[in-house]
């Protein structure tokens, strides 16, 4: 199904301060499996590339890490 950079249930930050959580997989009718992400800041949930690719510069954060976004 969903390979590459990013797992379902992991938190991320990217270097440029971004961050996400990765919180499913759809299947698109245009292009397949996508993963769809939380952002903290926006309350908004937006498409992720699954491929490696698309990992490039994010690095995975605990959820503790994730939770400060909430407090």
């Amino acid at each position: 199904m969903i390979e590459g950079g990013f797992k379902i249930g992991k938190c991320y930050r990217h270097t440029g301060g971004g961050e996400m959580k990765i919180v499913g997989a759809v299947k698109s009718t245009q292009f397949g499996w996508t993963m769809i992400a939380e952002e903290p800041m926006y309350g908004n949930f937006k498409p992720v590339a699954s491929d490696e690719a698309s990992s490039i510069n994010w690095d995975e954060i605990t959820k503790e890490e994730w939770m400060q976004n909430f407090s």
